[in-house]
């Protein structure tokens, strides 16, 4: 019997991973917003010890908070191991304190080990505390009748600035 040979090259693409679950915030200025999980990423990509190359699915991811400071970035967590039809799931989490009130617009990226990307937004909310005031009258105001009173006789007022590192008494 006669047949025929051909050869062919197979190309596999890298399909991106997928970000879920982002969600936006509101916090006060100079209050910590922990975030334990910021996002979920969900990737056909699965580990592949006999491949040839060998692979190990794994990610990372970048957070930019919208304030001008230095990004957050690191590993995700993988929650599921995937494997043919089951796609790898992974989450990572995150923590930031904004200086100043504004609303501020959050970027999340995470890149696969392949070098695909996928990213998402959220809105985090920042209020400005209202500072406390605290006056305190004496109970008793003794003076004399035509004595002038001065204003240190009256009250005490304390100012306390909306991250607390500052204290004034008038």
């Amino acid at each position: 019997p006669a047949f025929d040979q051909e050869s062919f090259n197979v190309v596999v693409a890298n399909v991106n991973p997928t970000l879920s679950g982002i969600k936006n915030y509101t916090i006060d200025v100079g209050s910590q917003l922990n975030i334990g999980t910021i996002a979920q990423v969900f990737d056909p990509g699965y580990n592949n010890p006999q491949g040839t190359p060998p692979t190990v699915e794994t990610f990372t991811y970048r957070v930019e908070w919208g304030d001008s400071t230095s990004a957050d970035t690191g590993s995700v967590n993988i929650d599921v191991v995937g494997s043919p039809g089951v796609n790898t799931q992974g989450s990572f989490g995150g923590g930031h304190t904004y200086t100043t009130a504004g609303e501020r617009t959050a970027t999340v990226t995470v890149t696969d080990d392949d070098g695909g990307q996928d990213s998402g937004t959220f809105l985090v909310t920042v209020n400005e505390v209202v500072p406390a005031l605290t006056v305190n009258v004496p109970s008793d105001l003794d003076y004399d009748e035509g004595q002038a009173i001065t204003w240190s006789n009256l009250a005490t007022f304390t100012h306390v600035s909306s991250n607390a590192s500052q204290q004034y008494t008038y």
